[in-house]
């Protein structure tokens, strides 16, 4: 442990995350918990972001806003 850090701002590397229905590990527990919610193939009703402008379909809403941003710049109206 670092004298000016006696606290660890990052996760224990050994500590792991594990998905229940298809395995996927994570370091920190919410990632595994947006997997879960948002991506993981095994959930039935998984949420889908469309996109309003094209038929592009992602998985979390942030993606669909980077989408947004860098495919349809000159739609800047559009608020997600």
């Amino acid at each position: 442990m670092d004298v000016l850090f006696p606290f660890s701002l990052s996760c224990d590397e050994d500590t792991r995350f594990v998905c229940d229905l298809c395995g996927k590990s994570y370091k920190r527990k919410r990632h595994l918990q947006r997997h879960q919610k948002f991506e993981c193939e095994f959930v039935i009703e998984k949420p889908q972001f469309p996109c309003p402008h094209c038929p592009y379909l992602s998985k979390q809403k942030d993606y669909l806003k980077k989408h947004i941003f860098f495919k349809h710049k000159h739609l800047s109206d559009s608020v997600v």
